[in-house]
């Protein structure tokens, strides 16, 4: 059984309110990213080794608790990500954020950053962790990690 699977099984227990978590280190938007959506790199994941290792692939699927982040040095790390009170533990498998405005004001995911756009979210969620802390796609996280 690997880590992946051991997170999803709740395994690896998240901490009682009297452990000490790790400090917040990162604050901001996140989005929802899926297993079929265009520009997912034919939907293998961005860290290769670490998904093959953690994993025992590296193709996504939309069950797997993992989310994207950058810098690549964080392929790997364990993070707790909350939101509205609610926690989970993921581990970083992919690469991004890839969330966006806009020149037009609208948020939107793809990997090429049309002109006039800038980057906006912290964060890509699988559906499995953003339903296991009731992220709809659009809301505010924070992650922790030692």
């Amino acid at each position: 059984m690997g880590l992946i699977d051991l997170i999803f099984a709740g395994a690896l227990a998240l901490p009682s309110q009297a452990q000490r978590l790790p400090p917040v280190r990162a604050q901001g938007l996140a989005t929802i990213f899926y297993a079929n959506e265009p520009g997912l790199n034919n939907g293998r994941l961005g860290c290769v080794h670490e998904a093959q290792r953690l994993a025992g692939t590296t193709i996504m699927r939309d069950t797997m608790p993992i989310i994207a982040m950058r810098p690549k040095s964080m392929c790997g790390r364990l993070v707790y990500v909350e939101h509205k009170g609610r926690r989970t533990l993921t581990v970083v498998l992919d690469r991004g954020s890839w969330g966006h405005v806009d020149i037009a004001g609208n948020r939107n995911v793809s990997l090429n950053l049309p002109a006039g756009s800038r980057r906006i979210t912290i964060a890509d969620l699988s559906p499995a962790v953003a339903a296991a802390i009731g992220h709809d796609g659009h809301g505010r996280v924070a992650l922790r990690w030692w």
